[in-house]
């Protein structure tokens, strides 16, 4: 998808989530891949449940991956955010302010010609 769009003109970045470990060679990868890669792991994480039988929808993120979320959605302006792992849907909070329009998300694509 990353080459779909950047050979569209768009400038495209990657907010990576480590949360199983990484390699310097996988990293590398990814900024040949990526115009920009932002990485940040479990930092400051606490082994919780929000529910005791279960697990809650937002209970992975770590606080240094919400406040590299916040940074990057102050700091730069994004026409298009993609989240792909949805135990972490808070961390797309920042760039949309909790106003997710997943109805249009297909069609928006299909304009780009990602899909």
């Amino acid at each position: 998808m990353a080459g779909a769009l950047k050979s569209r003109g768009f400038v495209v970045d990657l907010f990576y989530y480590v949360m199983d470990g990484v390699d310097a060679l996988s990293i590398e990868g990814m900024r040949e891949e990526w115009d920009s890669v932002h990485a940040t792991g479990l930092q400051g994480y606490v082994f919780r449940r929000r529910f005791p039988e279960f697990w809650g929808i937002d209970d992975w993120i770590a606080p240094s991956a919400l406040t590299l979320a916040r940074r990057l959605s102050e700091t730069r302006s994004y026409d298009l955010v993609l989240v792909n792992y949805v135990w972490c849907s808070g961390l797309f909070e920042p760039f949309v302010g909790g106003q997710q329009n997943w109805s249009s998300m297909p069609m928006m694509l299909s304009g780009i010609g990602t899909t």
